[in-house]
């Protein structure tokens, strides 16, 4: 009787727990810009990621939108705010199609300019792909931009162009902290 309990148990909790499971990011490629789970203040994104092997890569970016109980679809302000949403309410709207790139070097970059960006959450979806098209590793990051106007209220941080930024995380990206 005690080994069906304990069977019953371990089924139940393997039904009903909640499964993480995280894939392994690609060691050839680097996300420099933007960095994850930062804050922008502004209404573009810089994407640059680093490719140091030859690669094909697809990039993607989203906006992470609550649908609301009347079917419109709202911004999150926060990280904290992404965790409590549930599944089954969150929207992945691409803002910028997947956009293959190929890497035939030692050392490559990929750079693009998202302009006219509204406040939200937006993710950055990088996925290496085999010779098969298939995908081999995916690498996701959350950037929350804020309107440039909210920078300027933060009298606790020092003032800094997003061009000194990027550059201050290309070279820690580069050449290790």
């Amino acid at each position: 009787m005690k080994k069906v309990i304990m069977a019953l148990v371990l089924v139940l909790t393997l039904l009903c727990g909640s499964c993480f499971v995280c894939a392994a990011s690609d060691p050839a490629v680097t996300v420099v810009n933007p960095q994850g789970n930062s804050t922008v203040y502004a209404d573009n994104i810089l994407i640059s990621v680093k490719v140091t092997a030859t690669r094909v890569l697809k990039i993607t970016v989203f906006e992470e939108k609550l649908l609301n109980e009347d079917g419109s679809l709202s911004s999150l302000d926060s990280l904290e705010a992404l965790g409590q949403v549930t599944a089954g309410s969150l929207r992945h709207v691409v803002v910028s199609p997947a956009e293959t790139f190929y890497s035939n070097g030692n050392l490559s970059f990929y750079t693009k300019e998202l302009k006219g960006i509204t406040p939200g959450i937006y993710k950055l979806r990088v996925t290496t792909l085999d010779e098969n098209g298939r995908t081999q590793y995916l690498q996701e990051c959350y950037v929350v931009v804020r309107p440039p106007s909210e920078a300027k209220a933060l009298s606790f941080q020092s003032e800094q162009s997003g061009v000194l930024s990027f550059l201050q995380s290309f070279l820690k990206n580069i050449f290790g902290n």
